[in-house]
């Protein structure tokens, strides 16, 4: 469901993942943005592709940072998630911090925004669309409250489907290698990655 027009700056918007196919290992794969998310179900497991890496438990309220690389996610039954995606800003917002302090992981979000934990997770045993309105006036909330974030967060959008570093740049009034600085400081990756 696409976020409410007067938070697309902060959100990109809100999803329900339902699978019964549990007991599956499944590739996660990269993924620039950010989120956060309620389990519902079983618990669910990430693992990094490196030898060795072993299973970690999901927190069943999380922020996820920014997939640079590809791992592996698994529950042994059923996987059911209520999901908000979080535009750089909304990232910035929620923490106070840039998304590279979360590339390839997930952490408990009362970790990161201790109020928003609380308040969201007295709407975990609603329904899908009581959760995402309730979640909206929740977040509205709290992006009210928040600093302009700076530029930088805009760099995804300004890069947008083809990727020209340049002319990214150009529309975020930056140098080139100004912009790949302080891209790599907000996203924890260069813009080519």
């Amino acid at each position: 469901v696409p976020a409410p027009p007067s938070l697309s700056a902060y959100l990109f918007g809100f999803a329900h993942r339902r699978d019964a196919r549990g007991g599956d290992v499944v590739l996660i794969l990269p993924e620039a943005r950010t989120s956060v998310q309620l389990r519902r179900a079983d618990p669910y497991f990430i693992r990094e592709p490196d030898d060795g890496a072993g299973w970690r438990e999901i927190p069943a309220l999380s922020l996820w940072g920014p997939r640079l690389r590809p791992g592996y996610g698994y529950a042994a039954r059923q996987i059911e998630v209520f999901g908000v995606g979080l535009t750089p800003a909304g990232f910035r917002a929620l923490t106070g911090a840039a998304p590279a302090g979360l590339v390839n992981d997930a952490a408990p979000l009362e970790r990161w925004a201790p109020t928003i934990a609380a308040e969201l997770s007295t709407l975990a045993a609603t329904d899908f669309d009581s959760w995402r309105k309730g979640a909206t006036d929740i977040l509205a909330r709290a992006f009210a409250a928040a600093e302009a974030p700076p530029p930088i967060t805009q760099a995804l959008a300004a890069l947008g489907e083809d990727g020209d570093i340049a002319g990214a740049s150009r529309r975020l009034g930056l140098s080139d290698r100004h912009f790949r600085r302080l891209f790599a400081a907000e996203f924890g990756a260069n813009p080519k990655t």
